[in-house]
């Protein structure tokens, strides 16, 4: 509870928020100290408030809970399965399931690893309770990096090859990971390269744990410009996690020495990643229709949401032989460097074609050359906008609404060169139920396009409807590009309306 009201406090964008131990899984219960060892709360936690009074509480806050689980149901056949702590019968672990879930736990963070079939029955079962109006949410765990955190052996390969059912539920985290730069950047490539985008796998995520803060930052940083975006972390006022003995804080031999992991709120002047932090989490929320359009395209399409170089430029000789796999484009639109080393300069590829716009001091580069970019801003993630490019957004927030409607909507965008036209899609649906599976999903065009010194820009009409769709809407475009920012208001008006801007 300490931190949700202080993630609300500051500012920090926040949805769900996941318990490691104890909580669902009674780690430390009356019969010991076993993961998975209960299906009920802790005795122990009854006081100042039961499991269902905090969670209420916490929801009354706009979060979710989701407790970690390192148990299963033993369904027929679940044979060839990897890490898994303990099995109960089937009828008794789904019931004890049922019982949390009616207490108001929002979905379940499964830490059995390389369980990829099992997950994919856990996932389908808490759907089947859920009915199509709710959609699941759960962690699944596959593991994937570069080194080991508990005994810092090597990696050789990722052992995802064998996977079945891993792409039919939605989130994976990639295990217990090393915290430092080169742990980083392998990472990097993985999610967003060979191992992920590449094998169809999108909504992956992996630790975020810094060694130190700026390793914490510049690994938020990356996380919040992935198809999902989740910290297992230092809390962002902490100067970062002690991680060389981590596996010690973690066994229950060494629980009397757990002191790094206790809050300190009142970090002084030790430097930390929360400005950092609540930076790019802003950003990300007001990305959210942005990305909502490329998860239903995703959904639709199978195009990954984190496209590697190779696959957004496969005509570009300088891309199409893998030769930048540490930067992508996030979406169609934008274009994401992570930095990955304690450095003051970096290079970065922009592709040839047309101008990109640095997302945060406006400066406009011509395409086709290798920038020696200034990243000694440690809270600065290094971001790009195609010319051309065109992203929906809305307000800033602390948390989803799911199923509301931005109004007005804020589009930004940076206006195609003479003689070429912009299109975005901007695809919604009701943010709750499975209804889009039956196409109940909207779509309006965007398009913009330059006729000598005048832009244009077109806006609908939608196509399609969803349940609670909204019959008006406005729009804010926001025009960027070398000769500054330009801001219109475009007033309420129908959705089946098509809508002529002229700009300039």
């Amino acid at each position: 509870m300490t931190v949700a009201r202080e993630l609300r406090r500051r500012g920090i964008p926040c949805d769900t928020l996941i318990q490691d131990s104890e909580w669902g899984d009674s780690v430390f219960s009356e019969k010991g100290a076993h993961w998975g060892e209960s299906l009920d709360w802790a005795p122990k936690y009854c006081t100042p408030k039961i499991p269902s009074e905090m969670l209420a509480e916490l929801r009354a806050m706009h979060f979710d809970f989701m407790p970690i689980y390192h148990s299963v149901p033993k369904f027929p056949n679940r044979a060839h399965q990897a890490w898994t702590c303990k099995e109960y019968k089937e009828e008794v672990w789904w019931s004890k399931l049922r019982d949390r879930m009616e207490e108001g736990v929002r979905g379940v963070w499964m830490d059995t690893r390389r369980n990829d079939i099992t997950d994919s029955v856990v996932y389908t079962g808490i759907q089947k309770l859920l009915g199509e109006e709710r959609r699941v949410l759960m962690l699944g765990a596959q593991e994937m990096f570069r080194v080991r955190m508990w005994d810092q052996l090597p990696i050789k390969r990722c052992p995802w090859d064998h996977l079945i059912g891993g792409r039919r539920y939605p989130m994976d985290w990639t295990g217990d990971c090393a915290y430092d730069w080169d742990e980083l950047k392998w990472h990097v490539r993985a999610i967003t390269n060979q191992y992920g985008s590449l094998r169809g796998y999108n909504y992956i995520t992996s630790d975020s744990m810094g060694k130190d803060w700026k390793v914490q930052a510049r690994w938020l940083q990356f996380s919040d410009f992935i198809a999902f975006s989740r910290s297992h972390t230092a809390k962002p006022w902490d100067g970062g996690l002690q991680s060389a003995n981590m596996a010690d804080l973690i066994r229950y031999d060494k629980v009397a020495e757990k002191t790094e992991w206790t809050d300190n709120l009142e970090a002084g002047d030790r430097p930390t990643a929360e400005a950092s932090i609540r930076k790019h989490h802003l950003l990300r929320y007001r990305l959210i229709p942005y990305l909502y359009s490329h998860a239903l395209l995703n959904y639709r399409t199978g195009m990954p949401i984190c496209r590697p170089m190779l696959l957004a430029f496969p005509d570009n000789p300088a891309c199409n032989a893998d030769q930048w796999p540490y930067q992508y484009l996030f979406g169609s639109e934008l274009l994401v460097a992570p930095v990955c080393a304690d450095t003051a300069v970096m290079p970065i590829y922009l592709p040839a074609g047309q101008r990109w716009l640095d997302w945060w001091d406006g400066t406009v580069y011509e395409g086709g050359q290798t920038l020696s970019y200034d990243t000694s801003d440690v809270e600065k993630l290094p971001l790009f906008l195609r010319e051309g490019g065109i992203l929906a957004m809305q307000d800033e927030c602390q948390w989803i609404e799911s199923g509301k409607t931005p109004d007005p909507l804020t589009v930004t965008l940076v206006p195609p060169a003479e003689g070429r036209t912009a299109r975005f899609d901007l695809l919604e649906d009701d943010g709750v139920s499975l209804r889009y599976q039956k196409s109940e999903v909207a779509c309006t065009p965007i398009i913009c396009r330059r006729e000598g010194p005048q832009v244009i820009v077109e806006i609908g009409p939608v196509a399609g409807s969803y349940r609670g769709q909204p019959e008006l809407r406005g729009y804010t475009l926001v025009l960027r590009g070398p000769g500054g920012t330009q801001t219109v208001s475009v007033p309420p008006a129908p959705l089946g309306e098509k809508r002529l801007i002229n700009c300039c």
